[in-house]
């Protein structure tokens, strides 16, 4: 057999490498992503995979006889996410009991009529943002000043609030690289310092087909690909890392493709622990 194969998998439905000793790319890291992190698994909590759930118990929260959450405890969804994971566990209940009061109890200043709205009423949230930038202003002046909660934090509750709205609203125009190796890892991709919010035209030519919600979402999952942890230091605002760059560009495809799916292979078989107050009743 000839070094240099690709073997369709039919179950995914995407060229899986096996046997290629060429360069990795950074298009080759996003046919790994779209084929892996989709939320078809029953196993992976993914991005959507969350987001469609909450999405569902959002709906179901309007009926008295389906309903298993209240629109307090969606929006405790939204802030802090399902499941134990990821940077998710350094938020402390009170900061997220705060935040939740905010959006339910305050008002945000509208950019365009200088007008103070409610982001929640009645159950129902305000549908008339013109962007994913402009619920991401009164998000962040809801929970902004709540002790606690940064700017990741804000983003994400943003994030999935408007997947809630009965138009969704994603992030289109800019990609958010507000956590720390997500940031690292972008600027490790383009050897500069990139700003906590990005125009999607500066990833335009090496993401392609990638949404910037995505984008955001990739470099997070795959930013030990393009980054090192070089030394760790906290400070008043929480853990803060260094991080250097990796010779990612010398990596084989094959390699990144076994070295991943070897870590898929060791991952739990049930899916992580949900927050207690998130079981299902």
């Amino acid at each position: 057999m000839k070094e240099n194969t690709i073997t369709a998998n039919p179950t995914l439905g995407f060229l899986t490498a096996t046997k290629i000793s060429r360069k990795l790319t950074i298009m080759d890291i996003v046919h790994y992503y779209l084929a892996h992190n989709n939320g078809s698994n029953n196993v992976d909590v993914t991005m959507w995979s969350e987001m469609n759930e909450i999405k569902n118990y959002y709906n179901e929260c309007f009926n008295k006889v389906t309903g298993h959450y209240t629109i307090k405890e969606i929006l405790r969804m939204c802030v802090r996410g399902l499941y134990t994971i990821g940077h998710q566990k350094r938020l402390s209940v009170d900061a997220i009991n705060e935040a939740v009061d905010n959006i339910i109890k305050g008002k945000f200043v509208d950019h365009f009529s200088g007008k103070r709205i409610p982001l929640v009423s009645r159950g129902h949230f305000y549908r008339k943002f013109i962007d994913f930038e402009e619920l991401y202003e009164a998000v962040k002046q809801l929970i902004g000043n709540v002790n606690g909660i940064g700017y990741v934090t804000i983003y994400d509750t943003a994030r999935r609030i408007g997947y809630l709205l009965s138009e969704p609203i994603f992030p289109i125009a800019y990609v958010y690289l507000h956590y720390n190796k997500v940031n690292a890892a972008a600027s490790a991709i383009y050897n500069r310092k990139l700003n906590y919010r990005e125009p999607t035209l500066t990833f335009a030519c090496e993401f392609k087909c990638l949404p910037s919600i995505c984008i955001e979402d990739l470099l997070c999952i795959y930013s030990h690909v393009f980054i090192d942890v070089v030394n760790e230091y906290s400070d008043v605002d929480g853990t803060v890392k260094k991080f250097s760059k990796t010779n990612w560009r010398n990596k084989k495809l094959s390699d990144f493709w076994k070295e991943e799916d070897t870590k898929r292979e060791n991952l739990p078989k049930n899916k992580p622990h949900r927050w207690s107050e998130f079981s299902k009743r």
